[in-house]
């Protein structure tokens, strides 16, 4: 009978504390103890996937991760070795709306790039390391506060290649950013061509699915040219245009460019992309070089209601001078007379 009462005793206290230790872990004088992890985690396989980490030319050395609201204010940045992940916690929603919405942009360095002196002095020289720039977007620090423009520190880093991210925050859990595969520097620009109407020599084109109408298309094709960088503007055009001598390669895509086509015998700039949609839906095309003057070779053709083949019914001619991580609208003008 005593052992019964015993082990009656002993079952209550274990309830006693268990309970006890449940509203301890949950709220206290209305306010938690435990607040469960949440965050974001960009993989640095990821971020390495096809070039590999390590000091070679080709490869991932160092790279730089910074994370933005869905307003654009920077939240966080950080510095990170090739083999590790980048990870920031308790990220703060956004200001406007209290989203948990985050764009994480990833500049990548091979070991040349990184060891460039980052920043030029005030005193005419050049100094500042990529941890310096780092340490400049993460506290605002500096001559000026960086943090309400997300795309500052892939103006001023001397960077290889780069690319963006994106993750929804959730409580008590890292979540995994989805991230784009690495591009050249100076390839993250956006050009944006409006299909609802185009210019013709008779009348022009304008986005109707009636087969009869003189003029008429529903589906846009499109090629992308590349031609050579617009000259500096007055300023004197900075390094943070062109970025790195990595980067140029984007825009070597089309130094066969503007003043070869200026020969009667030279070949046209080499195309870059092509593109299709149907009208009147804008046709966006991201991660184009940059900056850069771009030409587009556009069909316009039409469904024939047998549902056979589209035929083709007009072209023409536009441009796009694109800037760096901007988003530009294509000037449209009647192709020339074959």
């Amino acid at each position: 009978m005593r052992l019964r009462s015993f082990h009656f005793f002993l079952l209550a206290i274990s309830t006693t504390a268990l309970l006890a230790l449940a509203v301890a872990c949950s709220t206290t004088s209305g306010g938690y103890l435990y607040y469960p992890t949440r965050g974001i985690q960009v993989r640095a396989d990821s971020i390495t996937q096809g070039k590999g980490c390590g000091t070679a030319p080709t490869q991932v050395y160092k790279y730089v991760a910074v994370v933005s609201d869905a307003d654009g204010m920077v939240r966080a940045a950080s510095l990170n070795d090739c083999f590790a992940d980048a990870v920031f916690q308790q990220l703060a929603p956004s200001a406007d709306g209290g989203f948990y919405n985050f764009y994480v942009d990833v500049y990548a360095f091979n070991a040349a790039d990184y060891a460039k002196p980052q920043r030029a002095l005030a005193d005419g020289g050049a100094g500042g390391t990529v941890a310096d720039v780092v340490a400049e977007i993460a506290t605002g620090d500096g001559a000026a506060d960086h943090r309400g423009d997300r795309h500052w520190a892939g103006r001023t880093l001397k960077l290889t290649w780069e690319t963006d991210c994106a993750a929804v925050q959730e409580a008590g859990v890292e979540v995994i950013a989805v991230c784009k595969p690495l591009v050249n520097a100076g390839s993250n620009a956006t050009i944006q061509l409006p299909t609802a109407a185009f210019p013709g020599t008779e009348g022009g084109f304008s986005c109707d699915s009636d087969t009869k109408k003189k003029g008429a298309f529903t589906l846009v094709r499109a090629s992308l040219r590349g031609l050579k960088p617009p000259p500096p503007s007055g300023d004197g055009g900075t390094e943070d245009a062109g970025n790195t001598d990595a980067g140029d390669a984007s825009a070597d895509a089309g130094d066969a460019g503007a003043d070869a086509g200026n020969t009667p015998d030279a070949s046209p700039p080499p195309v870059l992309g092509a593109f299709e949609g149907t009208c009147p839906k804008p046709i966006v095309m991201d991660r184009v070089p940059a900056p850069a003057d771009h030409v587009l070779d556009v069909e316009l053709l039409q469904r024939p209601e047998d549902g056979g083949p589209p035929m083709s019914k007009g072209r023409a001619v536009c441009r796009a001078s694109t800037k760096l991580y901007e988003s530009v609208t294509a000037q449209c003008e009647p192709a020339p007379t074959p």
